[in-house]
């Protein structure tokens, strides 16, 4: 299938994932030869074209993310059928939860310098109004080049609210109630009740992605996937050490870890960056210099679909009503199939 695309045209060469909104392709730029990603997005959802003019905006606008983390935006169009589709970078790696469950975890340091640089980036885009809003291991990517350190690529920001605003046509009951979207696990309190989610809800996410990238597992206690998640609404976690014993740097990465992960996000660490600054100061390096953009309005309702491997089945359209039965039945099945 070819797609006209500027002075281009894409050739598409083979599916390599799918997801709630659409499908993503490998695929060739004609004329440079480029390799890209193509994402697809589904026809049903595409229909509305207030909803595609609104998209194709907030998809310029994330065009701007300077950070090399981000995976990069080449551009958007739309076919002759009316679906719109996005061109991307292609990333040589795979995905952090898929990287984790082959070949197992990196070393701390590693791992929390990889965290540190995805923090920095995190916090560009916080500056400038963007949250993501389902940050997880399966929506960041481990680029290894030769003779480089690893380094996580954060992917797919730019959808939960475009994704979230077709839903809601589709389910008004639980629009009238609030609704988010997001993953058992990874969803901060507030996104657990239907509130606003902002860039403390990110960081609550990130810290729970970070702890499971040290230790293999989600930083609840419990023995059953149902107390596990008793226990993230109650905000029981187990301390790094306890699951890293041998590990001398583990006392001082809990102190960072455990304020990102407090149940009230009034009493969180209040951003990324000083996040990332406590972590840079338990492994003993400087803070890193401050950085000035020119901040959007914070806007709570973010953008990002959740990627299409992995615990992408798992992220759920709830509202507030009933959120408690209807999540926690989600989440017992996100904890079985993540064999905790």
């Amino acid at each position: 299938m070819a797609i006209p695309f500027g002075d281009d045209s894409l050739s598409l060469k083979a599916r390599i994932g799918s997801g709630a909104t659409g499908e993503v392709f490998r695929a060739q730029l004609q004329r440079s030869g480029d390799a890209v990603a193509v994402k697809l997005l589904h026809k049903s959802l595409c229909a509305d074209r207030e909803v595609v003019s609104r998209y194709r905006r907030e998809v310029t606008a994330l065009m701007n993310l300077k950070h090399d983390a981000f995976v990069k935006f080449r551009g958007e169009g739309i076919l002759d059928d009316g679906r719109v589709f996005l061109v991307m970078e292609l990333v040589d790696g795979d995905t952090l939860a898929n990287r984790l469950k082959k070949r197992g975890r990196f070393d701390v340091r590693t791992t929390v310098q990889m965290f540190i640089d995805a923090c920095d980036a995190f916090d560009e885009a916080h500056q400038m109004g963007i949250v993501h809003r389902d940050v997880k291991p399966e929506n960041l990517m481990v680029e290894e080049p030769p003779g480089q350190p690893p380094r996580i690529r954060i992917m797919d920001f730019g959808f939960v609210r475009f994704v979230n605003e077709e839903l809601a046509s589709e389910h008004t009951a639980l629009t009238k109630a609030g609704m988010t979207l997001g993953t058992p696990g990874f969803m901060a309190m507030e996104q657990l009740r239907g509130e606003p989610a902002d860039q403390r809800s990110d960081l609550f996410a990130i810290a729970v992605s970070l702890y499971e990238a040290l230790t293999g597992q989600l930083p609840f206690a419990g023995n059953t996937p149902r107390a596990l998640f008793q226990s993230q609404l109650k905000g029981h976690v187990v301390p790094l050490a306890d699951r890293l014993p041998e590990e001398p740097l583990a006392p001082k990465l809990w102190a960072v870890i455990a304020a990102a992960l407090t149940t009230e996000r009034e009493k969180r660490t209040a951003s990324v960056s000083l996040f990332a600054d406590g972590l840079r100061e338990a492994l003993g390096l400087r803070p890193a210099p401050p950085t000035t953009l020119s901040p959007g309005p914070l806007r709570h309702s973010a953008r990002n679909e959740p990627a299409p491997t992995g615990r992408s089945s798992s992220s759920i359209l709830l509202g507030v009503v009933g959120v408690v039965v209807i999540l926690g039945a989600a989440a017992a099945a996100f904890f079985a199939m993540r064999g905790h």
